[in-house]
């Protein structure tokens, strides 16, 4: 007789939780993972952020080489439609495009980072989106550090 097990021990928090706590894992025993979602999201955060100019490189890389296939238009539009039904991430993109408006037609110009200096600054961090020509005109690194810091508090 083959007993199922409904729960499973974390190996990095040593914690049993039930099975739905971990995500799938084909050649791990029984099919699930051997961390539990939250370790998970905590180790590939410290990998990110040790790395993170290496990952936004690869991705850009990526974006660049694979940007006219279907897959990739695909991938997009379906991303679009769910910006387009949520309120918040609507908002976001209206804010961007407003902001990337004003700075092509030239009426706002980027600045350097405000918090370490940098010229080039490919970020900007929105205060509000009500508001959004009121920026934070941040480097990559300090953009994702802001973003990083929010997530923390919202824990």
């Amino acid at each position: 007789m083959i007993i199922k097990r409904t729960d499973r021990r974390c190996y990095f928090c040593k914690e049993r939780k039930p099975l739905s706590e971990f995500g799938k894992h084909r050649s791990a025993n029984q099919g699930n993972s051997y961390l539990c979602k939250s370790c998970n999201r905590e180790r590939n955060q410290k990998f990110y952020y040790k790395d993170q100019e290496k990952y936004i490189r690869l991705k850009r890389e990526y974006e660049a080489k694979h940007k006219g296939t279907e897959k990739f238009k695909l991938k997009h539009k379906k991303r679009w439609l769910q910006v387009k039904n949520s309120p918040i991430l609507y908002g976001h993109a209206k804010a961007n495009a407003k902001l990337c408006h004003e700075v092509k037609m030239g009426r706002m110009k980027r600045e350097p980072c405000e918090r370490c200096g940098e010229v080039k600054t490919e970020g900007h961090h929105h205060k509000g989106y009500d508001k959004p020509l009121e920026v934070m005109w941040l480097c990559v690194r300090h953009h994702h550090s802001i973003h990083h810091e929010l997530r923390l508090n919202d824990i």
